[in-house]
């Protein structure tokens, strides 16, 4: 009988967990439902049928967002821990493109890989990038050759409110190079914006990415000669 009782209260939580991640909703939400239509079919008391049937989507959602909160701490703090440095006044797209032979070795400082980007912003790299949660630092020399923060901004946030400072130098993840014609299918090249709002619109255009990438190509075809 204690066995019969408990059936659809672990039916129920198997249900609710698997919900905790919204993808899997169309999985957990009918087992949820299940467990749910046999406790109500049992001799139980009405408070306790109204509370199982209650607290699953009253807490699925908050569950959610604690489940979203955990995994992208830990998934930040597990990831691949990269440095990215742009030489003093740059200004424009900067590519890294990795698993390259002759590029620059793998530096490691404190844990973190360091990027060292070169005047002209293309920077042939040996080491790999990691997909998925990124724990990036996007750092510029100064006037007087040490390193400064700088931002990372989103381009889709200007028009929000409050407004965002459109003179604030920072970093724009805004910019693959997947048409240069060198660079080997899946290779994983990113491209990086370092501008202000408002001087951002020329690095957009179709011109300008066009010549970056007969650019990139011209230095991988010199760099494996």
């Amino acid at each position: 009988m204690l066995a019969k009782n408990v059936v659809p209260k672990v039916v129920i939580v198997v249900g609710f967990l698997i919900c905790i991640n919204l993808y899997w909703l169309i999985i957990g939400g009918p087992i949820c439902i299940l467990g749910i239509i046999y406790l109500l079919l049992q001799k139980r008391s009405i408070r306790s049928k109204i509370l199982w049937t209650l607290w699953p989507p009253l807490l699925v959602y908050p569950a959610f967002l604690v489940f979203i909160y955990v995994t992208g701490v830990i998934g930040t703090a597990t990831a691949q821990k990269l440095e990215f440095r742009f030489p003093k006044d740059f200004r424009g797209t900067a590519v890294v493109i990795p698993n390259m032979d002759c590029g620059q070795e793998v530096i490691t400082e404190d844990g973190r890989e360091i990027l060292n980007f070169p005047e002209h912003g293309i920077l042939l790299y040996r080491g790999r990038i990691e997909y998925g949660y990124i724990n990036h630092v996007y750092r510029i020399y100064d006037s007087t050759g040490d390193l400064v923060d700088l931002p990372e901004l989103i381009i889709q946030e200007f028009n929000s409110e409050p407004k965002q400072d459109t003179t604030e130098l920072g970093v724009f993840y805004n910019y693959a190079p997947t048409m240069a014609k060198e660079i080997p299918s899946g290779n994983g090249a990113l491209g990086y914006t370092v501008s202000t709002y408002e001087q951002i619109q020329p690095f957009y255009e179709f011109q300008n990415q066009k010549k970056l990438e007969r650019a990139i190509d011209s230095l991988i075809l010199s760099c494996k000669r």
